[in-house]
C-alpha cells in the first residue's frame, strides 16, 4: 500500500532538515582533502534521499515545493568535489553506522577547526623564519634544548621518536605540521596531549616510556654521539662532582618555645615522641604514716575550751548564717499539667495535619482533571493539523488540475 500524501510531506520535511544540517557544516578551506570528499558524500546521499521523495509525490501526482537556497548550496557542493579532480560518482553506502559516524567526524572537525588553526597560527615570524630556512628535505628540526628532535620531509617533520600520546599506543614513529599536533593525534583527537603541540619543541619521552625499537635508536644515536664526542676530544676531563650541601631543616611551629641546639628538627621531633611515649602516668607516692602529736598540756587545753565557750558569731559570719537559715525551699511542681499541656498541642497540631492532607487531595484530584483536559486538546489540535494540511494539498491539487 502506498503512502499517503501526508506521510510524503512529513519525510520531505525530515530529509529537507537533515540536508540543511549537513550544509551547515561545511569544512573549512584548509581542512583535509578526506574530510572536504566525505562531506560532499554526504550531501550527495542526503540529496538523493531528497529526490526520491520528490518523485515517490510526483508519481501521486503533486509536486513538492524547493528551496532555492539548498539548491544552490548542493550545486556548490559539487563543484567543490569537481574542483578536487574527484569522480562525480559517490562512494557507495557502507551501511547507515557508517553514514552516522561520518557525520560525527565532520562535526567533530568542524568544532576543532578554529581551535587547530588558532594553535597552529600562535608562533609567530620565528616559525616562519625556521620552516624558510629548512624547507631543504632532510634538514634537522631542533628544540629549545639544541636537540634534534626529526627531520624535515615533503613539508613536515618527522620526528625520530614519537610524542608521549603515541608511546602508550604501539607505533614508533611520529610525524606533523611543524608546531601543531602529530597526524595520529590530529586524527583521534588528542590534540592537547601531543608533545609537540604550539611550538615543537616539547622534549621527548625518555627510555623508560619508549617502545623496543625507539629505545634501540636511541642507543644507536647515543653511542654515534659518544663516539664523535671521543674523536674531537680524545682526553676527556673527568667531570667535577659538586660537594653536597647539607640543607637547613625547617623551623617546626611548636607551642612551647626551645632553644637552639645542634639537633635538627625531625630528631627533635622524634625526642619529643620517644619522651611522650616513655611517659607513665605518675603515681602519687604513699603518704607517711599519721604520726600522732603528743598530749597538750592542761593549761593549753583549757585555753581553747574557754576560748571556745566564750567566743560567739559576729559580723559578716553572723549575717551570712542568718540568710542561709532563712531561704525557704524551692517550690517543685508536678509534671503532671505539663504533659496535659503538650497533649492538647500535639492534638491540635495532628488536626492541621488532617486538614491540609485532606485539601493537599483534593488539589491532586483538579490536577489530574486537568492534565486530561489537556491530553485532550493537545489530540485535537493536531487532528486539526493534519486536516489543515491534508486541505492544503488537496487545494493544490485542484489548482493545478484546473489549470491544465
Amino acid at each position: 500500500m502506498p503512502d499517503s500524501i501526508s506521510t510524503i510531506a512529513t519525510k520531505w520535511g525530515t530529509a529537507i532538515q537533515k540536508l540543511s544540517d549537513v550544509l551547515g557544516r561545511e569544512p573549512a578551506a584548509n581542512r583535509p582533502r578526506r574530510e572536504v570528499v566525505l562531506w560532499c558524500n554526504l550531501v550527495a546521499e542526503r540529496n538523493d534521499e531528497l529526490t526520491a521523495i520528490a518523485n515517490v509525490a510526483q508519481d501521486l501526482g503533486f509536486t513538492m515545493p524547493s528551496n532555492d537556497e539548498v539548491q544552490a548550496s548542493v550545486a556548490k557542493a559539487a563543484e567543490r568535489l569537481e574542483a578536487l579532480g574527484e569522480d562525480v560518482k559517490k562512494v557507495p553506502n557502507r551501511g547507515r553506522k557508517n553514514n552516522e559516524r561520518d557525520e560525527e567526524v565532520i562535526v567533530e572537525n568542524a568544532e576543532d577547526g578554529a581551535n587547530n588553526t588558532h594553535d597552529q597560527s600562535g608562533d609567530g615570524d620565528s616559525r616562519a623564519d625556521f620552516v624558510s630556512s629548512a624547507m631543504v628535505s632532510g634538514a634537522e628540526v631542533f628544540n629549545a634544548q639544541g636537540v634534534a628532535v626529526g627531520a624535515w620531509k615533503k613539508g613536515e617533520v618527522h620526528y625520530y621518536q614519537p610524542c608521549m600520546a603515541c608511546t602508550r599506543k604501539p607505533r614508533t614513529t611520529c610525524r606533523g605540521a611543524l608546531g601543531a599536533p602529530c597526524t595520529p593525534c590530529r586524527r583521534t583527537g588528542l590534540t592537547t596531549n601531543c608533545s609537540f603541540m604550539s611550538r615543537g619543541n616539547e622534549s621527548t619521552p625518555g627510555p623508560s616510556s619508549q617502545t623496543p625499537n625507539a629505545r634501540k635508536r636511541s642507543r644507536e644515536t647515543l653511542a654515534a654521539s659518544a663516539s664523535t664526542s671521543s674523536v674531537d676530544d680524545p682526553t676527556p676531563e673527568a667531570e667535577e662532582v659538586p660537594e653536597p650541601v647539607e640543607q637547613q631543616p625547617k623551623k617546626l611551629r611548636t607551642g612551647r618555645h626551645r632553644k637552639k641546639s645542634g639537633t635538627s628538627a625531625k630528631e627533635y621531633q622524634a625526642l619529643q615522641y620517644a619522651d611522650l611515649i616513655s611517659e607513665d602516668p605518675v603515681i602519687a607516692a604513699e603518704s607517711p604514716p599519721p604520726t600522732f602529736r603528743e598530749a597538750r598540756s592542761n593549761s593549753t587545753m583549757k585555753k581553747a575550751s574557754t576560748s571556745t565557750t566564750t567566743g560567739s558569731i559576729s559580723g559578716k559570719d553572723k549575717e551570712f548564717v542568718s540568710n542561709a537559715v532563712s531561704v525557704t525551699p524551692r517550690k517543685v511542681t508536678s509534671t503532671a499539667e505539663g504533659t496535659v499541656k503538650v497533649a492538647d498541642e500535639v492534638e491540635a497540631i495532628w488536626s492541621q495535619v488532617e486538614t491540609l492532607q485532606d485539601e493537599v487531595g483534593a488539589l491532586r484530584d483538579e490536577l489530574s482533571i486537568e492534565r486530561e483536559r489537556n491530553s485532550v486538546q493537545r489530540e485535537q489540535s493536531a487532528m486539526l493539523q493534519k486536516q489543515v494540511a491534508d486541505l492544503a494539498l488537496e487545494l493544490e491539487w485542484l489548482r493545478r488540475t484546473t489549470t491544465v
